[in-house]
């Protein structure tokens, strides 16, 4: 789940200033519902399994879907430019295309949503990627489920580089990527005694002051929070999967 969270937010950042001033120019929305997500559209004879019916990532809302078709990415990618011929706003490119190494990604807005399809480009016989819809504007199609998501102990001086909230029946888990220019074991030792303070108990992971990362596991009751710190180049990485139970 976090590679596919590096693709879409690539995809995101990776969208032409034109968009977003078109997205800016919109009319205001009203109230969104479930049903006013974009009709998921691929080309005929591809095979697709949803990955996430609403991950919200970075706090807007977002679907993931996989696909594979046996189509050359030039074919699939061919099949969105022939359906988004009308720009989403006038004066703005009717999608926009960008790649990496490892992928070929078309992108656009519709309405209040941005609509993303990367497709892998190493295989030239065949066409495996995701499509990712992501809320950017409007009323959230959920608003109650992204103000649960529970806030989260962050040393002074972090920098948030991702969020991605993963919701399924009963219990919930929240990502989170920070980074500061704290060490490794200075961040541990900031996490444990925030989550020892209230309730929550050490079960694992490992602390030791030679070294450049740390692992901490903490438990309450049926939920378990993971964290771990990486230190490089004056900086430390803290990665955290904190699970908590929506009312």
């Amino acid at each position: 789940m976090y590679i596919i969270c590096e693709i879409l937010l690539l995809a995101a950042r990776r969208v032409h200033a034109m968009f977003w001033l078109a997205v800016a120019l919109g009319s205001t929305a009203g109230n969104v519902t479930a049903s006013d997500w974009p009709q998921l559209i691929v080309p005929d004879g591809t095979n697709v399994v949803i990955v996430s019916d609403q991950i919200d990532i970075n706090r807007m809302p977002t679907r993931i879907w996989q696909f594979h078709a046996d189509k050359k990415p030039e074919q699939f990618l061919a099949f969105y430019r022939a359906k988004w011929t009308k720009p989403p706003q006038e004066g703005a490119p009717p999608y926009i295309e960008n790649s990496t190494e490892e992928w070929k990604i078309i992108s656009r807005p519709e309405g209040d949503f941005m609509i993303a399809v990367q497709v892998g480009a190493k295989n030239p016989l065949a066409s495996d990627g995701m499509v990712s819809m992501a809320q950017i504007k409007g009323t959230l199609v959920d608003k109650a489920m992204v103000a649960r998501a529970p806030e989260y102990p962050k040393m002074p001086g972090s920098k948030v580089l991702q969020e991605l909230n993963n919701h399924d029946a009963g219990k919930s888990a929240l990502t989170v990527i920070l980074e500061n220019g704290n060490s490794s074991s200075s961040n541990r030792s900031y996490y444990k005694h925030f989550y020892e303070s209230r309730g929550w108990t050490e079960i694992g992971g490992h602390s030791n002051t030679s070294s450049d990362s740390e692992v901490l596991l903490l438990q309450k009751g049926p939920l378990e929070t993971s964290f771990t710190f990486v230190s490089k180049n004056a900086k430390t990485q803290v990665v955290g999967s904190i699970q908590y139970v929506e009312d």
